[in-house]
């Protein structure tokens, strides 16, 4: 990043460039900005270091809010990055690691169009023992207080064999492996710890306050949950699994989607309630 942040007017496209440089005393992280707030302040995380083997260094990371010149005015929430991590060196060169996470369920954050509030999905998959599987979510307003706090039930998905042998099959033809056979037993061993799929796998804040929530793809699909500005399920609406939700209200819903080529398209879908 240039260190330089450009804003444009909507209506006329003019554009105007300031330079950013977060103030957090004590602080040894680049701090990147992430959205603007509907008071004019920039939320901005810090630059994800990584450790031996590329590990991350840190668990939790702050989101801090700022003004536009990056004097430091409060943190907004904490979000675990985490993650569902591993390590793999069998059937590599000697002193080669590589990070694999095949199942993603570190936090989500995004944030409302009009920079009103942003939503925090805390999303870890469940472990098979505890009952009954939930996942929470929180809606925070600009001043970093609480709207609502939401732990929601759902039927955790099994992952099937074919999924994660999918992966071992296209890991092992990457270049640098040594033993594919030795590689190929050390994924399995990893993956075979990991049994279910994480509750949700995108999030977006609709127009309207309402919220969000696609579940694991299911065939072509993925289910979306909607939570009202109170954070109540209103609706499911099931969509192309490569639809991403951009826009959405509870009148229309705008996606991109892929197609076999990998082409982009904008699509706008219609709600029928």
């Amino acid at each position: 990043m240039s260190g330089r942040l450009t804003f444009f007017e909507v209506a006329t496209g003019e554009a105007e460039t300031i330079r950013y440089r977060a103030d957090v005393p004590g602080s040894l992280h680049r701090w990147i900005p992430s959205a603007v707030l509907a008071n004019g302040r920039l939320v901005a995380s810090p630059e994800i270091t990584t450790g031996p083997a590329g590990m991350m260094a840190a668990s939790e990371i702050a989101l801090i809010v700022t003004d536009p010149d990056g004097t430091l005015r409060d943190t907004l929430a904490r979000q675990s990055i985490g993650g569902n991590f591993g390590k793999i060196t069998a059937g590599l060169a000697v002193g080669e690691t590589w990070v694999i996470s095949p199942l993603p369920d570190q936090d989500l954050t995004t944030f409302a169009p009009d920079g009103s509030s942003a939503v925090l999905v805390k999303r870890q998959g469940w472990d098979g023992r505890t009952a009954p599987a939930e996942f929470e979510v929180t809606k925070i307003d600009l001043h970093g207080d609480t709207v609502y706090r939401r732990r929601i039930e759902y039927e955790p998905r099994r992952v099937s064999s074919d999924f994660f042998n999918d992966r071992i099959d296209s890991s092992i033809d990457r270049p640098g492996i040594n033993n594919r056979r030795a590689h190929a037993r050390a994924l399995r061993e990893f993956y075979e710890q990991r049994r279910y799929f994480p509750p949700v796998t995108a999030v977006t804040v609709g127009n309207d306050g309402t919220t969000w929530l696609a579940g694991v793809r299911e065939g072509g699909e993925r289910e979306w949950l909607v939570l009202d500005g109170s954070g109540s399920a209103i609706g499911r609406f099931r969509l192309p699994a490569s639809s991403g939700v951009l826009l959405a209200d509870l009148t229309e819903c705008w996606v991109v989607e892929n197609d076999a080529l990998d082409i982009s398209y904008v699509v706008q879908y219609g709600i029928v309630r």
